[in-house]
């Protein structure tokens, strides 16, 4: 499977925008004959939306947009970020959502298990976390898919009892995709590497990690999205704070 990274400067709330970027990079995806191509965390309304999520419009402009993507998914998968309404009454109203767009429809949704709530980050003001796990699958392949935090739940100060990667290869996995909106820091790649590195080499299959590039107030994007073989060995580095479009195979 041929596998395209597309690493966005997606706006907050720019939902018309986001969009677009998107659907330009699916484009050239398709061109260059991508199987999947996979965006980052809430790629289509923004990282972090905050206090936009208490107007219903702006969860109904989400829908438009995944609307206008659904055409493109009959030629190619589609893994991008969103929101996706709390069936059941909950206290939030929504889950920070995975999308599967394949075959001019959503296949399949993931919701982020870990929420964190420290340093610049409040998303469990604003989510509810993932209520079951299940791995998705795109042309035959089946995939850990997991947003953000889902994967830093061994990593000092050690606020996270519930591994969500754990839990999904039990399914026995071919593929582990991360996809975040991670704020740059100084040694945050270097902490990612380690992080990801470590996983391949832990349950023995390669990762590819998305992250967007960009500002928001006080939080800096740097993007280094990557790619890590089964062995740990980095096969993939994107550049650091500029838009890109990498493929995998």
């Amino acid at each position: 499977m041929r596998i395209a990274l597309a690493q966005l400067n997606f706006i907050v709330g720019d939902i018309e925008n986001n969009v677009v970027k998107i659907i330009d990079s699916v484009e050239t995806a398709i061109q260059n004959q991508a199987n999947l191509i996979v965006f980052s965390e809430l790629s289509l309304i923004g990282y972090p939306p905050e206090d936009l999520l208490a107007y219903n419009s702006f969860y109904e402009k989400q829908g438009e947009a995944i609307n206008k993507l659904l055409p493109y998914s009959k030629q190619i998968d589609i893994i991008v970020g969103g929101l996706e309404k709390v069936a059941k009454k909950g206290n939030k109203p929504y889950y920070n959502t995975a999308f599967l767009l394949s075959k001019g429809e959503v296949k399949q949704t993931v919701h982020k298990s870990l929420l964190p709530n420290y340093d610049v980050f409040s998303e469990s003001r604003f989510f509810e976390p993932a209520p079951t796990l299940q791995c998705i699958e795109s042309n035959g392949i089946k995939i850990a898919l997991t947003i953000c935090e889902d994967i830093w739940e061994d990593v000092s100060p050690y606020m996270y009892s519930f591994s969500p990667l754990q839990h999904l290869m039990t399914e026995s996995p071919s593929l582990i995709i991360n996809i975040a909106a991670s704020p740059y820091t100084f040694e945050k790649q270097e902490q990612r590497a380690s992080i990801l590195r470590n996983k391949c080499i832990k349950y023995g299959i390669p990762a590819l990690y998305i992250n967007q590039i960009g500002a928001q107030t006080a939080l800096l994007f740097d993007g280094n999205s990557c790619a890590f073989s089964k062995s740990g060995t980095q096969v993939l580095t994107m550049p650091a704070f500029e838009t890109a479009l990498n493929y995998v195979t």
